[in-house]
């Protein structure tokens, strides 16, 4: 199976070690949870999926559970700063750690602005 491994930090195809199917009927669809092992032997990758539901190949969507995925930022946070904080995260996968730096404090910048306690850029007094 095919996951995305946080070790390797990439995609990788899983070796599986076993899995378990859970049905109840009034918890909703019957589920599939597989363990798997990253080729480069790193430990445990947990998978779920919905399982016979699906009539077509690609219709059961699967969805690592451990390690746990990064969440998205609540839609209460203003867009402005999800988008920058996600751009953040981007970065940070790229391995782009100069644009982290610079994404990251865009973002902290819009959490003063938004909370009215930034009277003047921070960079003008960091690059002092």
């Amino acid at each position: 199976m095919a996951v995305e491994c946080p070790r390797c930090d990439r995609s990788v195809v899983g070796k599986p070690s076993g899995y378990v199917i859970f049905s109840d009927p009034q918890e909703g669809p019957p589920e599939r949870w597989t363990l798997l092992h990253c080729p480069k032997h790193h430990p445990l990758l947990v998978l779920q999926e919905e399982y016979g539901g699906g009539m077509g190949f690609d219709d059961d969507t699967v969805y690592r559970v451990f390690p746990p995925p990064d969440q998205p930022l609540s839609h209460e946070i203003p867009g402005e700063l999800r988008a920058a904080h996600n751009e953040a995260r981007k970065t940070f996968s790229a391995k782009a750690y100069e644009a982290t730096v610079v994404m990251c404090g865009r973002t902290l910048e819009g959490v003063c602005r938004s909370r009215g306690s930034l009277r003047r850029p921070c960079r003008s007094h960091w690059l002092r």
